[in-house]
């Protein structure tokens, strides 16, 4: 599949249509990512994404985003954002860290003692209209939250959990705390739960008598080890289908070479190319369509030149356009990857604190048909396809907007000079236009509509 990232010259044709060629050898997008809203305007940004419901939930230390007053936590509907009530407050630096659902409620985690005016301490759930808290909550800092056989899952720097001995980790059945068998002898930054089982990662290198460096399986039982773990502590962690990713200050994963980023497939551990210089910082991971996405303060990913942002493609490292300062946070919403940190662009347009790319549907090419031309674009919603050198063949439309939903699907016959559609009725913005031969070959377009 070609790499819609990079930036590039455009092969221009000589046709008498106007048209922004993709899915050809030398080129890609140059401008893939945009602004949510008005964004954050606070120093920090967002630090926390997640997803739950239809909506997508922000955290951080903000005090306000998209222009409204939200402390530390918002949600945002795909047009603007909203607070939660009054959000989470302590008497100094109050953060929301991560967000998770459970049992119907959005549970928000950090370092706070308030929610919605309520004493609650590092832990609230938010019912969508007021906050309660979970038992009198914990005594350190929540970093990470999962769900797991049923109960919620909390990783940090905790020590107590409702008044019960639970060190760096605990769970909540939903009215009582208990602790997750020995638990760690230090943080937990990240869980994840994959093929049945509960992943943690962190800071400790060990759980009881057993040795777990950084990384440990929960089989609902006891902890165990993924080989020989990491060298050093591992501070995010995702998975796909096959395999767990890990990030952090690592050197080597299960004694292979490993900078700063490893895969986990169930057996053994790999390294992702020549992974992340040590001298950056790696702060956030996800993955999608079989990607993942790394986000940080980077400026080179296997050998390749990145800003910030990197993807890996299973193969190689590409850069995802150019973000001009940390990146903290991220996560899939829709069919858009949603980042949030301290910068204030990303390529060149204004995205405080909060962005997002809509370039990574996922679209599988198996290889270029002929060049796709699409006219007037920008349009009214009323605009003409050709294919450009095409042979008399019936081929398959398809026309979907930025969060993957198909709008329109029908076979023509590219044997006549266009094909004419109407998508008037549409808002304005852009969208995607593919089209699929016979053999499986496919191009796709952008589409504006204004």
């Amino acid at each position: 599949m070609l790499d819609l990232t990079v930036n590039c010259k455009f092969r221009m044709s000589a046709v008498k249509y106007l048209s922004l060629f993709l899915f050809i050898p030398t080129c890609s997008y140059s401008q893939i990512w945009s602004p949510v809203g008005s964004g954050i305007t606070d120093t920090y940004g967002a630090a926390t994404l997640d997803t739950a419901k239809g909506r997508l939930y922000i955290g951080g230390l903000f005090r306000s985003i998209d222009g409204i007053s939200a402390s530390r936590i918002a949600f945002w509907n795909d047009t603007s954002c909203f607070p939660l009530g009054g959000g989470v407050k302590a008497g100094y630096s109050p953060q929301t860290q991560t967000i998770n659902y459970f049992n119907g409620q959005i549970i928000a985690g950090g370092a706070f003692d308030s929610a919605g005016g309520k004493l609650v301490n590092n832990i609230a759930s938010w019912d969508g209209v007021t906050w309660n808290s979970l038992g009198t909550g914990l005594d350190g800092l929540a970093l990470a939250l999962a769900v797991f056989n049923g109960e919620l899952i909390v990783g940090g720097t905790m020590s107590v959990a409702g008044g019960v001995s639970a060190n760096y980790i605990a769970k909540w059945n939903g009215i009582s705390w208990s602790a997750l068998g020995a638990g760690f002898n230090n943080t937990v930054h990240g869980l994840v739960v994959h093929k049945g089982c509960l992943y943690a990662c962190g800071d400790f290198t060990s759980s009881g008598l057993h040795s777990l460096n950084h990384i440990a399986k929960w089989d609902g039982v006891s902890w165990s080890a993924l080989g020989t773990g990491t060298d050093n502590h591992i501070s995010g962690i995702t998975q796909s289908d096959s395999s767990i990713y890990v990030i952090g200050d690592f050197g080597r994963a299960g004694g292979v070479p490993a900078s700063q980023v490893a895969q986990w497939d169930g057996q053994s551990w790999h390294s992702l190319g020549s992974g992340i210089v040590n001298t950056d910082v790696v702060q956030c991971i996800t993955a999608y369509n079989s990607n993942i996405y790394v986000g940080g303060s980077i400026g080179n990913a296997g050998g390749t030149s990145v800003k910030n942002i990197a993807r890996w493609d299973g193969t190689t490292w590409h850069p995802l356009g150019v973000v001009n300062d940390w990146v903290m946070a991220m996560c899939i919403y829709g069919s858009s990857l949603y980042i949030g940190g301290s910068f204030t662009k990303a390529d060149g347009v204004s995205t405080p604190g909060i962005a997002k790319c809509d370039w990574i549907t996922g679209i599988e090419e198996k290889k270029q048909i002929s060049t796709l031309s699409i006219f007037p674009n920008p349009c009214d919603g009323k605009f003409h396809i050709a294919m450009i050198n095409a042979k008399s063949e019936r081929s398959e439309i398809c026309i979907f907007n930025a969060l993957g939903k198909v709008l329109f699907n029908n076979v023509a016959d590219f044997s006549l000079p266009s094909q004419d559609i109407d998508l008037s009725a549409q808002p304005k913005g852009f969208y995607f236009v593919r089209v699929t031969n016979s053999k499986g070959e496919s191009a796709v377009q952008k589409l504006v509509i204004e």
